[in-house]
């Protein structure tokens, strides 16, 4: 009870202390921190009961917040300021102005005491507050804030009563019923799934707002709760275990940290700690209520206990529409102005209709006459200006060239189109991961016992080992030989004959009568995979103007992880004799879409048209994808035709690779030829080489091992059924990608890729420690740790840096080459690790260990940053560098 009354205390009133402290533009990252704490918090404990469960341990788990209380109190009386709109409503000017001197610097206190005050104040009025009396208290009662508290009230209602807490409830039995007997292994997984999602909540409230964030979340948790309620009903728990990750998922990123923030956002300052404090218990009596009734409704309703939450939850979905305003990136005054216009709207109604006014617009010609901000003709609110989220957001831009303009629909249905292929790539390396397909034990078993080995029944180890390889080596063919012909002939011609060598490779191996028609299967399947993976990285990259080349760039690597993980999912229903057939032939739907989409919406590359002599034709498919106006600033991102005169010396250089007009008169160009001499000369030698280091950190660094290690640490863990641990694996390979193109566009390509090599080291420590002491379950935690990191950095953009690393007329080929060496690299990864396993036991990951601290020091000495830059600036950097050695 005591505990309880210090956790309701601190989330009563850190959210507005956090809140009262943060500039309007930096509230929804910084308020973010309690979601993301309480995670952690549950984190932490659950990893604890794989050692504290002993008859005293648990007295050590009760006994661990004492540190964190002594550890506050120790730092606190030097570190912790008192809030300064607290020390404002007080009267207390000079000692608030102290406190923002902390915060902020000496320079900044008038323009935070902006956020604190009344913009309307005159400076006599703000000289007269130091002498008077602080102002009587206002009740959070009163009229004016009744809007503010129903929103309140109903984001902290939304937060407990959409179901979370009885998720959590319930995943006990879910993960029971897929096979998973150790209890503590489901409570990892569900706490893990719920602290990821919080990282990435305040840049994506940032881009979308908070208003929005917290409807979708809503809207996904409805879906989630039927696709739950349909899951238990027709029984089958890998489905359910999906839809509950996806729920824990759409919550930890939307509803569970913003309510946090915009329950605190709601109120002015001068009744933001009581009313936050109100709002807040009536969050904790909610939880109360589903934490005792939950148990009884479950037994009541049985498979169909989740159908209350659908209601609910569509419920506050149409209340929020209604109650919850946009609080991101706004000063609580432009708030409030909000919540008055919006008061004032409703008296405007109520006002005629009770005959104060003789007419509506008389009312509101006395409204506008008194409101302190104008109020729009047609929707009845005060027209507010958001808070500018940072001083470089109001500069103009500098360079025309990086001018960021609204592409038509047409440009990401290209996107969508292309990602058909990548996802047979996915789809193609997790086809054959599955035990029941082959087990050496039982395949050489005499006779095979009726529903094992199930592919080929009695095939040698070798056999299945060739089975598995024959694929990549059909990668390897097709990425080297893909480059070419996509200079010759154009990349929409390539992608879409690439569609022909996946729909045989996908009819050879769905027929095969043996295992070698197979293995010839695989190997044709994977000259398409390798011609996805040369030809479609450069396409999007082609298309896509500068400041988007990130976000639709990493949608390569997300349609692998898909395609990972829908083969995964796909092994609940398809393990039987004949189900591997339907899953060897699931790409043919893949081409066949393709081909009929690809004619009617996919574009030619306005780059390959270019350097084919065929201008008209590239205008015009830029005019498809950008707009007739936006025709000129999309050629400049392909080539920059007006050099200015401090940059000759650079443009006769970019000359030799074709990207810069040459100076003074010219004369109609012949189309460009490249040519493997011209890739491997001394201009793009440095290129070359820079991107082929990319590929093998990306294959080199261990991911495939992790792959392929994991079905053993999920069964050491008491995970009996290997799919469970595919399917896990795989969800937490697609997750992070999802979010790799926001953050790379944040912090940088380069920057990210040396986050993701750091978080893999220590990642990999951590696997090698937890096998070497015998602890399967933290294994589990630093693999999932190890593949989230790999996917939200180098697994998705090393596919975006080595398209970015070439010049237009050799970016084919030059990507050729690449994607073919990191094809090798898979291959060797995929042939050696087994042997490397069984010669070094636990420590088998002490390799990778050396490949990522060796990929760090290359990604931070060689490879650029390419975020938002146009292929030009890349490769004036590359002359740069030479010419500082020369």
């Amino acid at each position: 009870l005591i505990a309880g009354i210090a956790s309701g205390t601190a989330t009563g009133t850190l959210g507005a202390y956090v809140n009262e402290l943060s500039p309007p533009h930096m509230r929804n990252i910084l308020g973010l921190g309690l979601q993301i704490s309480t995670t952690i918090g549950i984190l932490v404990p659950a990893i604890t009961f794989f050692f504290a469960n002993t008859s005293s341990g648990w007295r050590y788990l009760a006994a661990f917040p004492c540190i964190l209380g002594a550890l506050f109190l120790l730092l606190a009386p030097s570190m912790c300021v008192e809030s300064p709109a607290w020390l404002l409503q007080k009267g207390r000017r000079e000692e608030a102005k102290q406190v923002i001197a902390r915060l902020y610097g000496e320079e900044n206190v008038h323009t935070v005491l902006s956020w604190l005050e009344s913009s309307s104040k005159s400076d006599e009025a703000e000289q007269g507050m130091m002498d008077v009396a602080p102002a009587a208290k206002e009740s959070m009662f009163a009229p004016r804030y009744r809007l503010q508290l129903a929103g309140a009230i109903l984001l902290s209602c939304a937060q407990q009563l959409s179901g979370i807490n009885a998720v959590f409830y319930y995943s006990g039995s879910i993960f029971k019923d897929a096979g998973i007997s150790d209890s503590r292994i489901g409570t990892l997984v569900i706490d893990f799934i719920n602290i990821f999602p919080a990282f990435f909540t305040g840049v994506l409230a940032i881009r979308f707002g908070n208003r929005n964030m917290i409807l979708w979340g809503l809207a996904g948790m409805v879906v989630m709760s039927i696709g739950m309620t349909v899951a238990f009903v027709v029984d089958v728990s890998a489905l359910s275990i999906v839809f509950t990750a996806l729920y824990v998922i759409v919550f930890g990123v939307t509803l569970g940290p913003l309510v946090w923030v915009m329950t605190a956002d709601m109120f002015p300052d001068s009744i933001r700690a009581s009313a936050s404090s109100v709002c807040i218990a009536i969050n904790w009596l909610c939880n109360l209520i589903v934490g005792v009734a939950y148990p009884y409704l479950a037994d009541a309703l049985n498979d169909f206990a989740f159908l209350p939450f659908v209601v609910l939850l569509a419920l506050f979905f149409l209340l929020a529409l209604k109650l919850v305003p946009e609080t991101s990136g706004k000063s609580a005054e432009e708030i409030q102005a909000e919540y008055d216009s919006r008061r004032e709207k409703i008296c405007l109604v109520v006002a005629a209709s009770i005959e104060n006014c003789a007419s509506i617009e008389q009312c509101g010609a006395l409204m506008e006459a008194s409101s302190p901000l104008p109020l729009d003709s047609e929707s009845g609110y005060a027209q507010v200006a958001a808070t500018p989220k940072s001083a470089s957001s109001t500069l103009p831009a500098a360079l025309d060239v990086h001018a960021p303009i609204r592409p038509r629909w047409v440009l990401y249905a290209n996107v969508l189109v292309s990602l058909l292929q990548p996802l047979q790539y996915g789809w193609s390396t997790t086809q054959l991961n599955l035990t029941t397909f082959n087990s050496e034990a039982e395949c050489d078993a005499q006779p095979v016992v009726a529903g094992t080995c199930l592919m080929f029944p009695g095939h040698s180890k070798a056999e299945w080992t060739i089975a598995v390889s024959a694929w990549i080596v059909g990668g390897m063919i097709g990425a080297l030989v893909c480059g070419k012909f996509s200079d010759l002939y154009g990349r929409k011609p390539i992608m879409m004959t690439n569609c022909v060598f996946m729909i045989a490779g996908a009819i050879v191996q769905a027929s095969a009568s043996g295992v070698w028609m197979f293995i010839g299967g695989r190997v044709v399947s994977g000259i398409a995979s390798g011609g996805a993976t040369g030809v479609i990285p450069g396409f999007i990259s082609e298309i896509s103007p500068p400041h988007l080349r990130n976000s639709l760039g990493v949608g390569f690597q997300i349609a692998i992880t898909l395609g990972n993980l829908l083969v995964a999912i796909t092994f609940f229903f398809a393990d039987t004799k004949s189900g591997w057939r339907f899953i060897a032939g699931f790409p043919v739907a893949l081409a066949v879409l393709f081909l009929a989409v690809a004619p009617f919406v996919v574009v030619e590359s306005p780059t390959w048209l270019l350097m084919a002599g065929r201008p008209s034709q590239a205008e015009r498919e830029l005019a498809r994808l950008f707009g007739e106006e936006n025709v000129h600033l999309a050629k400049t991102w392909i080539k920059q035709t007006q050099p200015s005169p401090e940059r000759v010396d650079a443009d006769s250089r970019l000359e030799d690779l074709g990207l810069a007009a040459p100076l003074g008169p010219q004369t109609p160009q012949k189309p460009a030829k490249p040519s493997l001499t011209k890739l491997f000369s001394p201009l793009l030698l440095r290129q070359l080489l820079t991107a082929i280091g990319v590929a093998g950190a990306q294959q080199l660094t261990g991911i495939n091992a992790v792959f392929f290690y994991s079905s053993t640490l999920f069964e050491q863990a008491g995970i009996a059924d290997d799919r469970i641990g595919i399917v896990a694996v795989n969800f937490v390979n697609v997750l992070p990608t999802m979010f790799c193109g926001m953050l790379a566009t944040r912090l940088g390509n380069q920057r990210l890729i040396l986050f993701g090599l750091a978080g893999m080291f220590i990642s990999a420590i951590g696997i090698t420690v937890s096998l070497v002491a015998g602890v399967p379950s933290l294994a589990i935690v630093f693999t999932a740790c190890y593949v989230a990191t790999f996917g939200s950095s180098l697994g998705s953009l090393a596919w975006v840096v080595m398209a970015d690393l070439f010049p237009d007329d050799v970016r084919a080929m030059g990507n050729s080459v690449c994607v073919g060496c990191s094809w090798l690299f898979n291959l060797a990864v995929g042939l050696a690790y087994p042997y490397i396993a069984a010669a070094l036991g636990d420590y088998s990951f002490t390799p990778f260990m050396g490949t990522v601290a060796l990929s760090f020091v290359f990604v931070y000495m060689a490879v650029p940053d390419t975020s938002g830059k146009t292929m030009q600036e890349i490769q004036e950097a590359f002359i740069a560098r030479r010419s500082a050695k020369a």
